[in-house]
């Protein structure tokens, strides 16, 4: 009967059921006291009049509290979430019972935690995946090369990534958070103009300049971008600085100035030597036949200048295209530094010099382009014999054992200093020495005899001592 009624509204269900008990209850007790007044039994059995109304009161409060149950439970857990002490995962439970309503109830229930869940569930994976773009992004940033510092709008350092760390002289960010960027750049930077700071301090948009970190390009060059922070409001007047560090680029634009005034001159002397003899030769034809094959020869000494330089150009062209390959074969080495030292023998004599040569009395089979590697040996010799002064000595010593043959060349000359030597192969390096810059040289020679150390295998080695002499090794292995 209870079951029948659930779809029927609380209130009138309530109302229903207790008048009908109420009612019932009366109706009984008016009719059993008619009745036994007519028999004339009422007052012997007034007790049991009086309790049947107890009785159908009693039934009515049973079944109102068996109605107003689950609603009862529903209306706590109602007032639970309106009081909003629980969360609804908490305050919304499932009801144990098999009525209409309590199944009705416990689907929402199910439901509502359902998307509870749901929404949990989401909630947890948009925050992993934030924290794994944030991750992701640090990571990217602290990799870069070029170092990144942000600054609030009172030019503190809020972040800074692993380069600028270690360009600013830091040993952990945590080193220059906090403090000022352009104070810590000035550290680093002693000989920079007082009115570069200022326009860092007072501009506020896009700014590029070219930092140099002593008094030349060697001691290092950094190029500074500023750049706005763009974003949220409490992030104006901050700025985003990004160092890059330049050293490089900038020591091989002035090689490269220098190889072209080098080149201008390589090209302009020979030439100009060239066309006056050859002028001379063609409008005097009474020039003695011993002058006139002095003329021939310088002609001749001129053009195989002009030939060798050709020649480096060509090599440094293929080295950048990375178009230069090796053909080896075996190679008489007795025969090749023979060939070697007539073909530099009349630069020793015209500088006076002293060549001496170690040579082992038997020679190991050697696999090797002979073409290239005579080219390198006689840059080896021929910068030896360029760079030390009449009077000395250029020494050839060759060594080998069962696994490589190495290629010594010593000489007595100006040396090179020592703060150079890492440069020396660096293709158009020359040395800063004056002494250096007075003799003819393209810068190229070392870097292609390095090339062709590579290419074989091999390596190139180099010590020297200004002002007392250098020595070059090539080492090749014999397999």
């Amino acid at each position: 009967m209870f079951s029948a009624s659930q779809n029927i509204p609380l209130t009138r269900r309530l109302v229903g059921y207790y008048l009908m008990f109420v009612l019932a209850g009366l109706l009984t007790c008016l009719a059993a006291a008619i009745w036994l007044a007519m028999r004339g039994e009422l007052l012997d059995l007034s007790a049991m009049v009086l309790i049947l109304p107890v009785v159908f009161i009693g039934g009515g409060a049973i079944a109102l509290h068996r109605t107003v149950r689950v609603n009862a439970s529903i209306e706590e857990q109602l007032h639970r979430v309106n009081a909003g002490g629980d969360d609804l995962a908490t305050a919304l439970t499932t009801l144990p019972d098999s009525a209409p309503l309590t199944l009705g109830w416990n689907r929402v229930v199910q439901q509502v935690q359902n998307r509870i869940s749901e929404d949990a569930l989401n909630s947890k994976l948009g925050n992993f995946v934030e924290a794994f773009n944030q991750q992701l992004w640090e990571a990217i940033v602290s990799s870069l090369p070029e170092g990144v510092v942000a600054s609030n709008r009172c030019g503190n350092v809020i972040r800074a990534n692993r380069s600028a760390v270690a360009l600013l002289g830091a040993n952990a960010e945590t080193e220059l958070v906090g403090r000022d960027f352009i104070a810590l750049l000035e550290r680093r930077l002693p000989m920079a103009s007082p009115q570069l700071w200022d326009d860092l301090r007072q501009g506020s948009g896009t700014l590029i300049r070219e930092l140099q970190l002593g008094a030349d390009a060697a001691a290092g060059v950094w190029r500074l971008t500023r750049t706005p922070l763009l974003g949220e409001p409490s992030s104006a007047g901050s700025n985003v600085w990004i160092l890059r560090d330049i050293t490089q680029q900038r020591l091989a634009e002035d090689a490269r100035q220098r190889f072209v005034a080098t080149a201008t001159h390589e090209l302009r002397t020979p030439l100009a030597n060239i066309k006056a003899y050859a002028e001379t030769l063609a409008l005097n034809r009474d020039v003695p036949v011993q002058e006139q094959m002095n003329f021939y020869n310088v002609i001749s000494s001129e053009a195989t200048r002009l030939a060798r330089f050709v020649d480096d150009l060509l090599n440094v062209n293929q080295m950048e295209t990375g178009a230069i390959n090796i053909v080896p074969s075996e190679v008489d080495i007795e025969r090749l530094l023979s060939e070697i030292t007539e073909h530099v023998t009349p630069q020793v004599k015209e500088k006076q010099l002293r060549l001496e040569t170690k040579l082992p009395k038997k020679y190991p089979k050697l696999r090797a382009d002979k073409d290239k590697l005579s080219a390198a040996l006689v840059n080896l010799i021929g910068n030896a014999i360029k760079y030390t002064p009449e009077g000395g000595w250029v020494r050839l010593t060759v060594e080998a054992d069962d696994a490589r043959m190495q290629f010594i060349v010593e000489d007595n000359g100006i040396g090179i200093a020592a703060e150079e030597l890492p440069n020396l192969c660096q293709k158009f390096f020359r040395s800063g020495d004056e002494r250096v810059r007075q003799i003819n040289g393209s810068g190229l020679g070392l870097a292609f005899t390095q090339e062709v150390a590579k290419l074989h295998g091999g390596a190139l080695s180099v010590s020297s001592e200004l002002n007392k002499g250098s020595q070059f090794a090539l080492n090749l292995p014999l397999a």
